[in-house]
Formats: C-alpha cells, sequence, structure tokens
C-alpha cells in the first residue's frame, strides 16, 4: 500500500515528504504521512465529456456507441446525448437495411471488371465497372453523411436526419430507465 497526498495525489515517501508545491509534509506524530492508505492503482473516474463532445461520439461506430451512450451515466440523462445516441442507434439499422439487400443485388447482377457480363436490366447492359462505381459512391454517400451528423452534434446542433430524427426526439424525450 502506498499512501497520497490528499491535495495532488502524489505518491508520500517513508518520512513523509514528496514534491507538492501546494503542501507542507504531511506528519502524525508518528513520524508517518497522516494520510489514510490509497492503493497504488486509484479507480478515478475522467470528468464527464460535455454533451456536444458525448453526442458527436454516440455517432462514432454507429449503433454500438449510441447504445453505450444511452445506458451510461450522466449520459442517458442528459436528453442531447440520449436524441444523438437514438438517432445514431436508428440511422446505423436504417443504413444496415438498405446496405444488405443492396450488396445482394450488387453480388448476384455484377459481373467481373475484366469482361464479365454485367448487369442486364431491360436489354440495357450495365458494365460491372460502372456498377462498382455506383457502389463506391452509395459507400460514400453514406460515409459523408455520417460525418454531417456528427459534426453537426460536435457543434452543438440537433441536426434531424428526415424520419429517423422524429423517432429519435420522440425517444429521447421519453423517461430514461
Amino acid at each position: 500500500m502506498s499512501t497520497f497526498c490528499p491535495v495532488c495525489g502524489l505518491s508520500i515517501a517513508e518520512n513523509g515528504r514528496h514534491s507538492c508545491r501546494s503542501s507542507a509534509p504531511l506528519l502524525s506524530g508518528s513520524g508517518r504521512a497522516g494520510v489514510a492508505p490509497v492503493p497504488a492503482h486509484r479507480n478515478s473516474l475522467p470528468a464527464a465529456l460535455a454533451p456536444n463532445v458525448a453526442g458527436a461520439l454516440a455517432y462514432g461506430a454507429g449503433f454500438i456507441t449510441g447504445i453505450i451512450f444511452l445506458v451510461l451515466e450522466p449520459y442517458k440523462r442528459e436528453r442531447y446525448v440520449r436524441f444523438h445516441a437514438w438517432q445514431s442507434v436508428w440511422f446505423s439499422l436504417a443504413w444496415i437495411a438498405l446496405w444488405i439487400p443492396w450488396s445482394m443485388v450488387i453480388s448476384t447482377h455484377a459481373g467481373t471488371a475484366m469482361g464479365g457480363p454485367g448487369l442486364v436490366t431491360g436489354g440495357l447492359r450495365f458494365p460491372a465497372i460502372l456498377i462498382a462505381a455506383i457502389n463506391r459512391s452509395f459507400g460514400l454517400a453514406g460515409f459523408l453523411f455520417w460525418a454531417f451528423v456528427f459534426f453537426k452534434a460536435y457543434g452543438g446542433e440537433q441536426f434531424r436526419i428526415p424520419l429517423i430524427g422524429k423517432l429519435a426526439a420522440g425517444q429521447a424525450a421519453r423517461p430514461f430507465a
């Protein structure tokens, strides 16, 4: 067990001296530091994040970080953070719901870029390279929109994604459990 200064938190030597400038040596009658021993691995939690930072981080890993901020104290009590956490959850789930069928269509109908059959729709043949470009554009659009809502939340704005934002606002207004 080590002892720590109650003022600065630094470790105190056996003789009661340490490098804290804000306090003199803290000696008890026995010559040892007059503070209670504290384990060397103190469990001190960092200060809570600002609501705009927590709201932005709720978008970090999609629905995973959204759910984390919905259950963590003190964020689950902050309406602004709850709104962005819910919006992150719903946006992520909607994106997954769009991405899975899109990927299935692309993988089923797309040919190889090296002269494969491509996608044939209504008599028109779309080369695989065009399909790949559309697929990449779709992914890039999703990423850019994610970055947009991330920075809106960081800026302190409660930007509502159409349809999803209304759902998130309704969820954020409900009392937390």
